[in-house]
């Protein structure tokens, strides 16, 4: 009796741990990006968000991830990462600001609160150089409100460049090939039929419609 309850007990265990592992937090939506953000910062467990780039400055916020991961909730971990893959221990903030020690991120999305964070080795990454990095290696999705026109491809960059077609469902795949300013060269496997062409995927206000398909 005694050794069916400790396996009901590891079972248990086991299914929580996989819930958490499961729990992951990915954009959809353009809204789930800020218009002042101008990339990323891959955090560590442990952060600290002072209210200036200097230690003795006031501190905002302050989180242990390791821990309320182990802990198995996500808490207010929706509100301050853009992405969060648990079972790679990948947490992704968005940067507003930096300098060479420093960045600025947004510790609450919904209500776009910064703050100060001290930087460690090369985790900041422009979005030109986060798309590089992650649409290369994983493949990319469009965000749910992406408008009409922003799925049609073109044949070149320019404002002159032919239509070609559009995506119009959710593709199998979308591979990105080349980055040219607002413009990005990707082929979209859709209903079997492969779609090469460039894609706007950001606006000129900096409002993004597709994201890497981190996994």
């Amino acid at each position: 009796m005694k050794l069916k309850k400790f396996v009901i007990i590891i079972f248990t265990v086991f299914l929580l741990t996989l819930q958490c592992v499961m729990a992951n937090i990915k954009p959809y939506n353009s809204s789930d990006i800020a218009l002042d953000a101008i990339g990323m910062y891959q955090v560590p467990n442990y952060i600290t968000v002072y209210k200036e780039p200097n230690e003795k400055s006031k501190v905002l916020y302050r989180a242990n991830w390791s821990q309320k991961f182990f802990n198995c909730s996500l808490g207010d971990m929706e509100d301050i990462f853009t992405v969060y893959i648990a079972n790679k221990n990948l947490a992704l903030v968005q940067v507003v600001d930096y300098t060479d020690d420093w960045v600025k991120i947004i510790y609450d999305k919904s209500e776009h609160k910064t703050g100060w964070l001290k930087a460690e080795d090369i985790r900041f990454m422009t979005w030109r150089n986060f798309m590089n990095t992650y649409a290369r290696r994983y493949g990319l999705y469009l965000f749910k409100d992406i408008p009409v026109e922003n799925r049609i491809l073109y044949s070149g960059i320019t404002d002159n460049a032919q239509q070609l077609q559009s995506i119009t469902g959710k593709p199998l795949k979308i591979t990105l090939t080349a980055i040219k300013g607002n413009m990005i060269l990707v082929t979209a496997i859709e209903n079997n039929v492969g779609k090469t062409g460039f894609l706007k995927w950001r606006t000129d206000e900096g409002k993004i419609y597709v994201f890497p398909a981190i996994r």
